[in-house]
């Protein structure tokens, strides 16, 4: 049974670097929202300095696919530290990686590997920002359009996607302007030279993207996070379209990771002219991570293709929903979302901190997915389920 995380929250509050400290500080009655202070994982678990132990159905957003902790994920890790960190030097383990993935996420949807290549990065911050200055040389320097059909309102800016900094002097233009995405069409992006797209619901904008791209607009797509994998992975109609995927953490197990999928008929306009001055301007760009997380990222895919690979995954998903049933669950691209309600918007704290209470750690937000790890077998999901069913049924009474 859960007991109060006094010790952990004295960690936070004894920091004077912490913001989190700040703030329970000024705002005491906030104290309780805190999540736990983590002090270990193990598989399916996590652990806090309370000894209390919780089954994990946050994993990092979906990143940790493996669990926490893989042996054999943290044997490749240990066994590469050792032998220097490499950053910025080229590897010979770029091919393998690159054949690896190909095998696992492509999963036959695309024909060829002539006309793609892949950049890899120190995490999806680093991909994006590299993407960005890529791109500027391959001469797109107008607006940007992020599009993201979940969180309610899309972004026409300069602008960067959700979380990722914004790199000064890229963009010409700086205005922005929201953009509801069932009503806009390709007109309203008329100075827009790329599009990052998250597709999260049945994509809304899928003919307008169709669109942009037949005017020569470049499409990206953010995957990099699991769950924007798995719905690209369902709106089959965007594949042909798209012309750069960017991937992240989950590749690699959770361990901070980023690379970039773009189609060599983009990376060529680079290409034409090349000199010295502009080679020099794009190495920094091409990719070149610690040698640890390209080895972490291999011993990643081969795992996950021993336990069956995104279809495992997506399988295992699909046993913990039948698991809690439809009442307080949906299924959507193969991940698993709590139902949302105006009762679950407005108090999903107080939910939040029951399903603590039993052992139970989930998303921060309602908003996010429930996710499952490989390492969470039939027996744990079989014994969860119906205290997570109860739990809901008595925050709904």
């Amino acid at each position: 049974m859960y007991t109060s995380p006094k010790k952990g929250l004295r960690i936070i509050e004894r920091n004077p670097f912490s913001l989190l400290s700040d703030i329970i500080r000024d705002h005491r009655e906030l104290k309780e929202d805190l999540p736990p202070v983590i002090k270990r994982g193990k598989g399916p678990y996590v652990y806090d300095y309370d000894e209390n132990r919780f089954l994990d159905f946050f994993l990092a957003q979906g990143s940790l696919t493996l669990g926490h902790a893989p042996p054999g994920i943290t044997r490749v890790l240990k066994s590469w530290l050792g032998r220097g960190y490499s950053a910025g030097y080229q590897a010979a383990s770029h091919a393998l990686l690159a054949k690896k993935l190909f095998a696992l996420i492509l999963d036959g949807t695309i024909p060829s590997w002539k006309g793609y290549r892949w950049l890899f990065y120190d995490s999806p911050y680093e991909a994006f920002h590299s993407l960005y200055s890529l791109l500027e040389l391959c001469g797109y320097t107008d607006q940007c359009a992020y599009l993201n059909d979940d969180r309610g309102r899309s972004k026409l800016t300069p602008g960067w996607p959700e979380r990722i900094p914004p790199l000064s002097g890229f963009l010409k233009n700086r205005d922005s302007k929201d953009l509801d995405p069932k009503d806009f069409t390709s007109k309203d992006l008329d100075s827009v030279s790329c599009v990052i797209l998250r597709p999260v619901n049945e994509s809304k904008t899928i003919d307008t993207i169709k669109e942009l791209a037949k005017r020569g607009v470049v499409i990206i797509s953010d995957e990099s996070g699991i769950e924007g994998y798995l719905h690209l992975r369902s709106a089959k109609e965007l594949y042909d379209s798209i012309q750069v995927r960017i991937f992240g953490n989950w590749l690699a197990s959770g361990y901070s990771f980023g690379c970039i999928l773009a189609v060599n008929s983009l990376l060529s306009r680079v290409k034409v002219g090349m000199n010295r001055q502009i080679f020099e301007r794009l190495l920094p760009y091409t990719g070149f991570p610690p040698l640890y997380k390209i080895k972490a990222a291999i011993a990643s895919v081969i795992h996950m293709k021993e336990f069956g690979g995104i279809e495992g995954l997506i399988e295992k998903n699909r046993l913990f929903f039948s698991l809690l049933g439809e009442s307080h669950f949906l299924q959507r691209g193969g991940l698993i979302y709590m139902k949302g309600t105006e009762k679950l918007g407005s108090n999903y704290r107080e939910l939040y901190r029951n399903l603590l209470r039993e052992g139970i750690y989930f998303p921060f937000s309602p908003q996010e997915p429930v996710c499952t790890s490989f390492a969470h077998n039939e027996i744990l999901l079989k014994k969860s389920a119906p205290k997570i069913n109860s739990l809901f049924d008595s925050f709904y009474r």
